[in-house]
């Protein structure tokens, strides 16, 4: 897979297309739908692994080097045309459908021999033949490539991690929710979020990072994304300052961050994934081709509900050969030295103005305290003043 998949991401037009789509905001900008899955982990990346999950599903499914270059160019209009990713996925979807009747020279979709054709062609490719992907970081990719994929049988800081879980763990929190004793790796059939594994990987470092229910709203990735130490980890120093951790453990928890900081960070960042037959995972647990070819839908649509995710989280302990896996690596959306500082200047931007909202915020509540207790003080003194006003009363009516 990987040579041949090289093949098209070595060709001009598609750098050219890449390029277009890593600066050109009219397309790293388009929307999500308001239930996306996606747009909870993805940002302007987005566009951009939209097109590798394009590239994957076309190599997957087709293979086809003649074809590429229609379905390059209709690529491109379906990006000019839509504005939402989700429909754009459809779109690639439909359009794999649409590549698929050329390359079987079929001219009457709806005919029902014809639909089968189409259905069945896809379903075999794409299912019965296809893939699961593991992203993972850039870091392991040369001892996997030289031994395959024997899970947690390389270079980590578990034992410091559980550490930190410790520390965390005496001042009442849980910060890192991972079973380090677990060999389970998660695989996906959504190639879009195979590569935000991968950029983001390893997971559980990355969520020690950008702990919401911790940190709080405030939190944002984009300092991991542009390989920003500083950013990265200005959430769990405030936290540990505000809950008072000793000055001991916050220097225990920062340097072994520094340490896995700088452990996934010897090699510079790719999107690398890992493909493995869905059959040496599922080996009898693949979907029935039937609900597909019993849909009354237009084939297209069926064509995009073949393709579009189902498994989000195949999870597995299975030692995998050199022989049983295909390796891929592609460029990262942040790779690019002016990307990088545009998001990091917007970053600290960010940050700034939520900082400055939480201070007056602050400031608020504590004038809000200040006059809530200075109204009491001046209570209280009426009171003292009135019992000293009785007291004299009493004592005159003594008299």
């Amino acid at each position: 897979m990987i040579k041949v998949l090289d093949d098209y991401i070595k060709r001009d037009d598609v750098k050219k297309f890449i390029k277009e789509l890593i600066n050109n905001h009219r397309y790293y900008e388009k929307s999500f739908n308001s239930e996306s899955v996606y747009s909870r982990y993805i940002l302007n990346e987005m566009a951009l692994y939209t097109f590798y999950d394009a590239l994957i599903k076309y190599k997957i499914v087709l293979d086809d080097i003649y074809l590429f270059d229609e379905f390059l160019e209709q690529l491109g209009k379906i990006y000019n045309k839509l504005n939402n990713y989700e429909d754009i996925e459809i779109g690639v979807n439909k359009l794999i459908g649409k590549m698929v009747a050329i390359k079987l020279n079929i001219k009457d979709i709806n005919d029902p021999i014809n639909k089968k054709e189409i259905i069945s062609y896809v379903f075999n490719n794409y299912i019965i033949d296809g893939y699961y992907i593991h992203g993972f970081s850039t870091i392991y990719y040369d001892d996997i490539k030289e031994k395959g994929l024997i899970p947690n049988d390389y270079k980590n800081y578990y034992s410091s991690m559980k550490e930190i879980n410790k520390i965390f763990n005496k001042y009442g929190y849980n910060l890192i929710d991972k079973d380090f004793d677990s060999d389970k790796i998660y695989y996906t059939d959504d190639a879009i979020m195979a590569c935000f594994y991968s950029i983001c990987s390893p997971g559980y470092f990355h969520d020690l990072l950008f702990n919401h229910e911790l940190f709080g709203n405030r939190v944002r990735r984009n300092g991991y994304l542009a390989n920003d130490l500083d950013l990265s980890t200005r959430f769990i120093k405030k936290f540990m300052s505000d809950k008072n951790f000793s000055d001991l453990d916050k220097k225990c928890v920062l340097s072994i961050i520094k340490n896995e900081w700088d452990l996934i960070h010897k090699k510079k960042r790719k999107v690398d994934l890992l493909f493995v037959k869905r059959k040496k995972l599922h080996s009898n647990n693949l979907l029935d081709i039937g609900s597909f070819l019993d849909d009354d839908r237009d084939v297209y649509e069926i064509v995009d509900r073949l393709l579009s995710p189902k498994n989000g989280n195949v999870l597995s302990s299975e030692k995998l050969s050199r022989e049983d896996i295909k390796l891929v690596q592609l460029n990262d959306y942040y790779e690019i030295d002016e990307n990088t500082r545009e998001i990091t200047l917007a970053l600290d931007e960010e940050l700034l103005k939520l900082e400055e909202e939480e201070k007056k915020a602050k400031e608020k509540e504590e004038l809000d305290n200040y006059g809530s207790a200075s109204v009491l003080i001046i209570l209280g003194s009426l009171f003292i003043t009135l019992g000293v006003i009785m007291s004299i009363i009493i004592i005159l009516m003594e008299l």
